[in-house]
């Protein structure tokens, strides 16, 4: 009996154990499951709030604090990766598929974390598959136009001769963002930005780089909107001359896009505001950084100001010229590197895959922080440096500078980026010497968004150069 009853209440023991068994056996399931899909990894409370408020050095810091790799959570979470192998693989492997997602749209205009202004939604860029392959062939010839190198030197040269022997103060971010919207008008459509477009289009960006714009509103739409009716004004200009009728109109956006017969006119004039917005904005304040980043060294104007004298001497730059200008190209790659405009790459998994030990179910989106990568030591001696020297030696890593991304969705822009840069920079340095009027380190004032948009603008002071 008693041999019975110590069995009996040993089973009694076991058969009272098996919820806890259970219960020890789900959390070793959820726990390996969360170890697979998820990382080691944790934003903590004050990095997650400065991810979202500081997107630009928010992904940054974390980069610092967790390694290559983390993930950001939320409704639609993010694996963010900073190893530049991997994000070649990002950029170029077909396991990874354009980011289809759209976020916030209002009215036709749709919220861009990538840019300070929003964007109107479905133009030319928004295709995919045959669709976007198509469209990139009717534009490609756009992008190498030999008018960048004549029409970055004519608006900048026309905007030189507004300021005199000298400015006490100026903001070079705006001033650059005038410029360049004027001269993307003028390469997109072939004909000159009216002087109510032009307004339209500066009250916009004034409106939104202010603005720390987590959710879309209707009247933060209409502002945007408000450029809309300019740009379907142009199309119709450029109809009534025909998309043919001179050099500059048939090579521009408007014109190929006329020309290839398979484009509403309401599709070119979103695709034009979308491009003179994204054509002006990063560039400007990517430009407006270079120049101050140069000026702040005197090492750097001091091989400037060589180059400039032995290949231009005193006559006015022309484009023949820019070619010849190794040294100042290489200013505008750092530049781009450490003042980078456009900080995010993104992509979609089509299935299951890992990346760095990292297992990413399918449909996740993956991420790369450009600035990031930017600022990678490994990549980079010292890269909070501003060093144009770094370029001369063609060795770095593929994917260790992406200001244009990469793969078969990079940007097309980068011969007639660095082509508008080195026109900018050589006709500026030719005639002025620029002072800082605050230490650069205080310009980092970002906009909360993946852009290096100064929120204080770029202060300097311009003094005509008298040797010249």
């Amino acid at each position: 009996v008693g041999l019975r009853l110590g069995i009996g209440g040993k089973m009694s023991a076991l058969f009272n154990a098996l919820p806890l068994l259970a219960i020890i056996s789900s959390l070793m399931a959820y726990f390996f499951w969360r170890k697979k899909t998820e990382l080691t990894p944790r934003l903590s409370l004050k990095l997650a709030e400065l991810v979202q408020t500081s997107q630009h050095d928010g992904i940054l810091a974390a980069h610092h604090d967790l390694g290559d790799v983390f993930r950001l959570p939320g409704k639609d979470s993010v694996f963010y990766f900073r190893n530049a192998d991997v994000v070649g693989r990002i950029c170029t492997d077909s396991a990874f598929v354009k980011n289809d997602a759209v976020y916030g749209v209002v009215d036709g205009v749709v919220n861009v974390s990538n840019l300070v202004q929003p964007l109107l939604h479905n133009t030319l860029f928004q295709k995919d598959g045959p669709e976007w392959k198509q469209a990139r062939k009717d534009i490609n010839p756009l992008f190498a136009s030999p008018d960048f190198a004549v029409v970055a030197l004519q608006y900048t040269d026309r905007y030189l001769e507004t300021l005199g022997d000298s400015v006490e103060l100026c903001d070079l971010q705006e001033e650059m963002h005038i410029v360049l919207q004027q001269a993307t008008m003028r390469l997109m459509a072939g004909v000159d930005l009216t002087e109510a477009a032009a307004t339209a289009y500066a009250e916009a960006i004034k409106y939104f780089a202010h603005k720390d714009m987590k959710d879309l509103s209707q009247a933060d739409a209409a502002v945007l909107l408000k450029v809309f009716p300019h740009a379907m004004s142009t199309v119709a200009q450029v109809k009534a001359l025909g998309p043919t009728s001179s050099p500059g109109i048939s090579r521009s956006l408007v014109g190929l896009m006329l020309k290839a017969g398979r484009y509403s006119d309401e599709e070119i004039a979103r695709t034009l505001v979308n491009l003179v917005v994204a054509g002006a904005e990063s560039p400007a304040a990517g430009i407006a950084k270079t120049i101050a980043g140069a000026a702040a060294s005197p090492k750097v104007m001091n091989k400037i100001n060589e180059e400039l004298e032995q290949v231009i001497g005193t006559r006015r730059v022309t484009p023949d010229c820019l070619g010849k200008l190794r040294y100042l190209e290489n200013v505008v790659k750092e530049g781009l590197r450490r003042y980078d405009p456009a900080t995010i790459i993104t992509r979609r998994a089509k299935a299951d895959i890992e990346l760095e030990g990292v297992h990413v179910p399918a449909g996740s989106l993956v991420a790369v922080c450009v600035h990031a990568v930017h600022m990678d030591e490994r990549l980079w001696d010292q890269p909070e440096r501003f060093a144009p020297e770094r370029f001369e030696s063609g060795d770095t890593h593929p994917y260790a500078w992406l200001p244009f991304g990469g793969g078969v969705r990079g940007c097309p822009g980068k011969r007639p980026s660095l082509t508008l840069g080195k026109a900018i920079l050589s006709s500026l340095f030719l005639k002025y010497d620029v002072a800082l009027k605050v230490p650069i380190e205080e310009m980092d004032s970002h906009s909360a968004k993946f852009t290096s948009w100064a929120r204080d603008g770029v202060p300097v002071s311009l003094h005509f150069r008298n040797a010249r």
